[in-house]
């Protein structure tokens, strides 16, 4: 199923791993999505192309992604960072591993401490 998270809610995985297996992941709306403490997260789709109403993860609306303190999230299935969102990446990987990159709409990458963006398949938009 999918997992859709707006407003002001934070969501935060915690030393710990986790993974989903289809359906799609949004975060909007001034929410945060914080990955922390040598977490690792995987999201799979089985899907070769993203748009921007097709896309895995989402982080969208003022949104903020963080990724910190020796943690990862691999995404296979595209990812779209629309309208004012965020991206902090701390001491941390964030990998694309399949799928499309779309970048629409003043998103802020923010790379911190030998942090590690890698698109590894797909275009870049």
């Amino acid at each position: 199923g999918d997992v859709l998270s707006s407003g002001t809610s934070v969501t935060r995985l915690h030393a710990s791993s986790g993974s989903i297996t289809g359906g799609k992941t949004g975060f909007g709306g001034s929410s945060t999505f914080h990955i922390t403490q040598k977490s690792t997260l995987e999201l799979t789709q089985k899907q070769s192309r993203a748009t921007i109403d097709n896309a895995l993860l989402r982080i969208f609306e003022n949104a903020t992604l963080i990724i910190d303190d020796d943690s990862s999230a691999t995404v296979a299935g595209g990812v779209l960072f629309d309208n004012d969102s965020n991206v902090l990446l701390d001491g941390s990987t964030f990998t694309v591993k399949s799928g499309d990159v779309l970048f629409n709409g003043n998103t802020t990458v923010d790379l911190k401490n030998d942090s590690l963006f890698d698109i590894a398949a797909g275009n870049v938009d």
